[in-house]
């Protein structure tokens, strides 16, 4: 498998719950593959989606590695923060997001046990932008439609100015 391009619309599509009594696929290979995925393109965290298969199901660089199938945020700062960030499936890209500074999370994992977590700083922030691939959303919907003119313009002039350079 590999990863689906920022413009399929697999991405803009919200995921379906996963199974756990009648599995839509084997949860473990799944879980392997993004793993991979996740690891070969040198990402934070990976959604199903992201390789084409609209299941809600992610992984996320974590020690161990922390495999997230049906999410639910129930829980969220006041406190936000403004980073940048990245996406596997937009490779180059780079949008600032404004995120809350922590969550408390619901979701099952790889055996099936219903689990609740807070995270906190960069892990909170990556599991909203893979719970966002969960509900069809991307980093480009955090956007205003001004901004993201605004960045398309200018990514366009980079992408002209990278060709005239090449040569």
């Amino acid at each position: 498998m590999k990863l689906v391009s920022g413009n399929d619309s697999i991405l803009k599509q919200e995921c379906e719950k996963f199974n756990f009594l009648n599995p839509q696929r084997d949860i473990v290979e799944l879980a392997n593959e993004l793993i991979q995925q996740m690891n070969d393109n040198n990402g934070l965290g990976i959604s199903a989606n992201q390789i084409g298969i609209p299941l809600q199901v992610f992984v996320m660089r974590t020690s161990p590695t922390t495999v997230v199938i049906n999410p639910k945020i129930i829980e969220f700062s006041n406190e936000t923060v403004e980073l940048e960030e990245g996406c596997l499936s937009y490779p180059g890209d780079l949008i600032k997001v404004t995120r809350p500074v922590w969550i408390i999370t619901r979701f099952h994992g790889i055996n099936g046990k219903g689990e609740t977590h807070k995270f906190e700083g960069m892990t909170a922030r990556v599991f909203q932008h893979e719970y966002d691939h969960m509900i069809g959303k991307t980093m480009f919907d955090h956007l205003s439609k001004l901004k993201l003119e605004m960045y398309l313009k200018k990514k366009e002039k980079r992408n002209k100015n990278a060709i005239n350079y090449r040569g």
